[in-house]
């Protein structure tokens, strides 16, 4: 494929190219229409990737991606003779991760932390050890608003040292609990967990 793109005519059918790159700019609407992209905008760079069988036909499968200058990129699927229509290329920024605050009594034995994604889903990972005796109901770390659950629930959680099954009680005032078990010093407890955020 050309690095640089090359120029296409105006009103040339984009889901026609065959693969390489392209670009087109100063469109109208009429001949945006004509050339089936997806938006009106100055300036379009196109990729076209193609499936070519021994006759060098690319109808059974084709992916034609357009980059409208100020707008999220869009893709076209080609698969056996039907174009699944433009959508968009999702664009999202990596969460921010936080280190989680342990109460007394509490070590990390690898990265514990907590983010959340743009869709407002909280992860949880804990990863953690016991420099002390825990018991039922005692706090492991708490949450900061903006990161705590809509509803309070329990969550499955791992021991190891010995190897136990365990659980966490999350509650909506961002408190992370031991629940149901007694936790030896020198245990490790692991979880994952994730849930919408308030």
């Amino acid at each position: 494929m050309d690095v640089m793109p090359t120029p296409i005519t105006k009103g040339q059918n984009v889901l026609a190219l065959p693969p390489g790159r392209y670009s087109v700019e100063e469109i109208t609407n009429e001949q945006m229409r004509a050339m089936n992209l997806p938006v009106h905008v100055w300036h379009y760079e196109i990729s076209v990737l193609a499936c070519v069988n021994q006759a060098g036909a690319t109808d059974n499968y084709k992916v034609v991606v357009v980059y409208p200058s100020e707008q999220a990129p869009q893709y076209n699927i080609l698969s056996w003779s039907v174009w699944s229509g433009w959508k968009p290329i999702a664009t999202a920024t990596p969460p921010a991760m936080y280190d989680l605050p342990l109460a007394g009594g509490w070590g990390y034995q690898q990265k514990t932390c907590y983010f959340k994604t743009q869709d407002n889903v909280v992860t949880v990972n804990v990863a953690i050890n016991a420099t002390a005796v825990h018991h039922s109901g005692e706090i492991i770390a708490t949450l900061p608003e903006g990161y705590r659950p809509m509803q309070s629930y329990e969550a499955s959680a791992t021991l190891k040292n010995p190897a136990s099954a365990a659980a966490l009680y999350i509650d909506t005032n961002g408190s992370l609990q031991n629940y149901g078990a007694d936790i030896s010093q020198g245990q490790m407890m692991y979880a994952n967990i994730s849930f919408v955020a308030v």
